[in-house]
């Protein structure tokens, strides 16, 4: 019985298909992957009164958030998605007709990995971890008044 596990562990190691993903990727590829079994709450998004109102949709898994996806009123082709994990934004990613345009990662020190263009965000971090943070308290908000709580009998 000793063989068998140690024929199967080489095969393993030389499996092209068994690599492990970093931890982030595969964080939002779950986020992804999950995103119909998720709580959806819908909004409208307006930072300051001069500026266009902007429609989003936020999953939560219970009343955690994971994603917030923030589509322009103005019907251009860009859209945001900001991704969370225990209430601080991880990634973000833009997309243009639904291709890459802009993304990074940012790591449990802060600091900003993984940059597409290279050298990116620079100094559009403070703006777009602001507008994440925005985003995310008022989808808050918005679940708040949604979610329904059972109530309880007493016995």
């Amino acid at each position: 019985m000793l063989r068998f596990p140690l024929l199967v562990i080489p095969v393993l190691l030389l499996c092209p298909g068994c690599e492990r993903k970093p931890a982030t990727e595969g964080l939002v590829l779950s986020i992804e992957a999950n995103l119909k079994s998720l709580r959806q709450v819908p909004g409208r998004f307006q930072a300051t009164p001069h500026e266009p109102e902007s429609p989003f949709t936020a999953y939560f898994q219970q009343s955690n958030i994971q994603l917030v996806d923030e589509q322009p009123e103005d019907g251009s082709p860009v859209h945001h998605r900001y991704y969370f994990h225990e209430g601080d934004l991880f990634y973000y990613r833009q997309l243009k007709d639904n291709r890459v345009e802009r993304q990074f990662v940012i790591d449990k020190d802060g600091k900003v990995k993984n940059a597409i263009p290279s050298g990116f965000p620079g100094g559009d971090l403070g703006q777009i971890e602001a507008r994440a943070s925005a985003l995310k308290d008022t989808a808050i908000s918005r679940a708040g008044q949604m979610f329904v709580f059972p109530l309880m009998r007493s016995r």
